[in-house]
């Protein structure tokens, strides 16, 4: 039986995700220029609550709570990213500021 194109697709998607997780790296559009621009407008500090959908492996959720002092919930819809963004936490020492959690958004 063959898969279709949208099958196909779909695992491709998956097996880009899962080396992203391994790698413990994820892409972020617009870079940390867009992740300050963010924080600038939303004018976040350490009395703030930030969600950041689709953390990946935890970089920018770490990053705000590290430089900002605020506390940081990161979702992300694989559990593999999510598994990671948690050890990155630990590594950054972050742990009591940032949280995560499987969630589809």
């Amino acid at each position: 039986m063959n898969e279709s194109l949208s099958d196909q697709a779909h695992d491709l998607e998956e097996l880009v995700f899962q080396l992203q997780a391994d790698l413990d790296f994820t892409k972020h559009l617009g870079g940390q220029a867009a992740t300050e621009q963010v924080v600038e407008l939303c004018r976040i500090d350490a009395s703030k609550y930030v969600l950041d959908v689709g953390c990946g492996v935890g970089i920018t959720p770490c990053n705000i709570a590290k430089s900002h002092g605020c506390k940081v919930l990161g979702v992300d819809l694989r559990e593999s990213m999510v598994a990671r963004a948690e050890d990155r936490a630990r590594r950054e020492g972050v742990e009591d500021r940032v949280a995560f959690r499987g969630a589809d958004a």
